[in-house]
């Protein structure tokens, strides 16, 4: 199993259609990095996602993610085909939200055809709600 390890800065731009229900766009930027084949490259993400909350409190929520990618490798793998669609599937959790700045922790799983494995975002997240 090859592991690719790497720094991610993504930005969202969400909606909420009703109290359990939101819709986010996104969009991902990725510096990778393959210690045993000594290679850097970078990867891009777009992605319309559903975020589903099931779980909520007075200060917390916990929500599923559901949704479709487009993915970009750089050219530096030498793939077949460098670019492709790919599907999401995740959780985050958010806290304080009884303040605009929300913070929280959101793992994000994309699976790909023209991805040499499975990509996982994983991080904290922190929202402004206006």
């Amino acid at each position: 199993m090859q592991k690719d390890m790497g720094v991610n800065i993504e930005g969202l731009l969400s909606y909420n259609i009703n109290s359990d229900i939101t819709l986010v766009l996104s969009a991902a930027n990725a510096t990778m990095e393959n210690k045993d084949l000594d290679l850097k490259y970078k990867l891009d993400k777009y992605a319309f996602q559903v975020n589903y909350d099931f779980g909520k409190s007075e200060t917390s929520k916990f929500e599923s993610i559901f949704g479709f990618s487009y993915v970009n490798f750089d050219k530096k793998l030498n793939l077949e085909d460098d670019n492709g669609l790919g599907i999401d599937l995740g959780v985050q959790v958010l806290f304080c939200l009884k303040n605009k700045l929300h913070y929280g922790i959101r793992v994000v799983s994309t699976y790909s055809s023209v991805a040499p494995g499975g990509i996982l975002n994983a991080g904290v997240i922190f929202s402004h709600s206006l």
